[in-house]
């Protein structure tokens, strides 16, 4: 039996059979709650009541292009992929009424990088979540991003990794080798920037500090050159 609620009505309770006819129904006839317009192939539902056309008017200024389904649940509820211009995935859900959401694994997912599941702290495996990852880099120009996993502990700091598109991942550690070369020549490249005013400039924007993310989105960059030039030699 399902306890349900029409409008006023008190709650009813039904027995499976009429709460599976009832869902039925209800599916058969959903309309947009904005153009009252059924939903279509072109016009599917893609967040809480809205059909494509509307969800874009009213998320115009994030301007976003509507990719396809991403996945779908047991219930029905279905998540939507867009993508913005600087090639970040959104989701969005039919089950929700939240802005959408903008998914750093699933942009990296989308531009065939991939994602470590797990790393070795202290000895131990600890597994990698989807949901806590940082990117640095061009996602739509780099073959190498720099990615960063906040742990959300206090006592242990973000853990770095290089991700090469439909490559490998390796654990990024400045102190040493390569890495330690790429993360000292990214930081000499924006020091050379510095202007009599002290002030930085990164990609045409002026910055006011040698901050992190810009060193990273550096070693992004000049690793990406090298991978690039590497896959050149592959092809000779």
């Amino acid at each position: 039996m399902k306890k349900i609620r029409l409008d006023s009505y008190r709650d009813v309770t039904i027995s499976d059979e009429g709460y599976e006819l009832l869902l039925a129904i209800v599916h058969a006839h959903k309309v947009c709650d904005t153009c009252r317009e059924p939903y279509s192939t072109d016009f599917p539902q893609v967040h809480g009541n809205l059909c494509l056309a509307c969800f874009q008017k009213k998320y115009a200024s994030k301007e976003l292009t509507y990719i396809g389904e991403l996945s779908r649940d047991q219930e029905g509820d279905t998540t939507h992929m867009f993508i913005d211009k600087n090639g970040y995935i959104h989701t969005t859900a039919t089950g929700s009424e939240q802005d959408p959401y903008k998914s750093t694994f699933q942009t990296l997912m989308y531009w065939c990088f991939p994602v470590p599941k797990f790393v070795e702290i202290d000895g131990r495996q600890v597994e990698l979540s989807t949901w806590q990852w940082s990117i640095y880099g061009d996602v739509k120009k780099n073959s190498v991003l720099y990615i960063e996993y906040d742990t959300r502990s206090s006592d242990t700091k973000p853990i770095a990794f290089l991700t090469t598109k439909n490559g490998d991942t390796e654990l990024f550690n400045r102190r040493r080798g390569r890495h330690r070369k790429l993360y000292l020549e990214a930081k000499a490249k924006l020091e050379a920037t510095k202007d009599s005013h002290g002030e930085y400039h990164v990609n045409g924007h002026t910055v006011y500090g040698l901050y992190p993310a810009y060193i990273y989105e550096g070693i992004a960059e000049l690793a990406s050159a090298e991978n690039d030039q590497k896959e050149q030699k592959n092809l000779l």
